[in-house]
Parts: C-alpha cells; structure tokens; sequence
C-alpha cells in the first residue's frame, strides 16, 4: 500500500479525487461553504461585496441557477479566489449533470 505524506493510502486519495469529479458540488453551494459560512457573512453582507442584489445570489447559493462568469469575476474583484476556479467548478458540475442525464436516459 502506497502512502501519501504517510497518513493516506494513493488509491483511497485517487478515489475521493474521482468521487469529486463525477459528483462536484454545485459551485454556489461551494461559495457559500468556504466563503460566506468561514466568513460569518449574511447573503446580504456578501451582495453587497459582489455590488449585486440578494436576490440575484440567492439561487446560486442555493444551487438552483448557475454561478456565471461574470459573478465569478465578481467574486475574483471582491477578493475571495480567482474567477477560473468558479468557472473551472461550473463546468465540472455542468458536466456531470449531462453525465447523469445521459446515463439516466440509457444514451452513450
């Protein structure tokens, strides 16, 4: 069994990488995980720091409309990571969700 930094074994590591990869968290879910729970902000503090409405995060905190490029350009402004990590999880969660579909629906 190979050890990684000598606490875990590669093919445990590798797997969670790859369990990551075919289930991602929605990307708002994501923000407001690491970045507005580790900062103790409301959505309104954290609107207000993206210079957008409340109502226009919400859903995407919620996972229910798409963290886009400009929010993640926003975000990037604000200080918080740069955009391409946003953009990099949405599209890791746009593909395993036409993955799902495509699985689900018995297409190859």
């Amino acid at each position: 069994m190979h050890l990684v930094n000598g606490s875990v074994p590669a093919e445990q590591l590798e797997q969670c990488v790859e369990d990551l990869w075919r289930d991602p968290w929605h990307p708002g879910r994501l923000f407001r995980e690491s970045c507005l729970y580790n900062a103790s902000l409301t959505v309104g503090e954290a609107a207000r720091r993206l210079d957008i409405e409340p109502a226009e995060l919400e859903p995407v905190l919620q996972g229910r409309a798409p963290l886009t490029p400009e929010l993640a350009l926003r975000i990037e402004r604000a200080g918080w990571t740069r955009a391409n990590i946003w953009t990099g999880q949405q599209a890791a969660y746009d593909l395993a969700q036409a993955r799902r579909r495509l699985e689900s629906d018995g297409s190859r």
